[in-house]
């Protein structure tokens, strides 16, 4: 939410798109740090699941946006 607040804030659909593409990057980074909680025991297995849904669904929204500032250029 925050790379999407500043890429908003800066005010062009250009500094946008990129930060939206941070935002994506960013979410795939969550999804591995998931892993590695998961293997020292910080999660339970549901829980990563249900984590990790959870980000694809985000990752899902993001990819709209994404897609139409593309198309823009």
């Amino acid at each position: 939410m925050a790379n999407l607040a500043e890429g908003w804030a800066r005010r062009g659909s250009g500094e946008f798109s990129h930060f939206v593409s941070i935002a994506m990057g960013t979410c795939s980074e969550l999804k591995s740090h998931f892993y590695i909680a998961l293997d020292c025991g910080y999660l339970e297995d549901h829980d990563m699941k249900d984590l990790y849904r959870l980000a694809d669904e985000i990752a899902r929204m993001l990819s709209s946006p994404e897609r139409s500032l593309r198309a823009s250029k």
